[in-house]
């Protein structure tokens, strides 16, 4: 997933928001910093990413380019980010002009939730690149 980050932070000042139980950061050994020279702005709940920190965090930091967004949240037991937020963040982040991109190593185990009401072709539509 580095090479996300790489593509959509070119700028020097540029960084990614991420949640702490994001793959990169537990399982990367920081390959990020080490071989991109890039610090995450990290969302620090026990809960999935929702619409108002990925919102709050924007405001307090306009050097944010690329939101990953791991869904579902593997080290928090599978939850996941509503579908009603992953809309209103896609919205957001073209608002902002912060590519959104969803780590969806897991994300079959996604399209049964809310009833079964979104099919893995809708959870797809609602970011700007996903990794399967």
């Amino acid at each position: 997933q580095s090479i996300i980050v790489m593509s959509k932070c070119q700028d020097p000042d540029s960084t990614f928001l991420c949640h702490k139980s994001s793959h990169l950061l537990i399982h990367e050994q920081d390959s990020y910093s080490h071989l991109l020279k890039k610090e995450p702005i990290i969302i620090d709940t026990s809960t999935p990413l929702t619409y108002s920190t990925i919102l709050s965090s924007l405001n307090s930091s306009p050097s944010i380019k690329l939101l990953i967004l791991e869904h579902p949240h593997r080290e928090l037991g599978g939850t996941l980010t509503s579908f009603s937020d992953l809309l209103k963040i896609q919205s957001l982040c073209k608002e902002r002009n912060v590519w959104f991109h969803i780590d969806g190593a897991r994300i079959w185990e996604a399209s049964g939730a809310e009833n079964g009401e979104y099919t893995l072709q809708d959870l797809m539509g609602v970011c700007d690149s996903m990794y399967v």
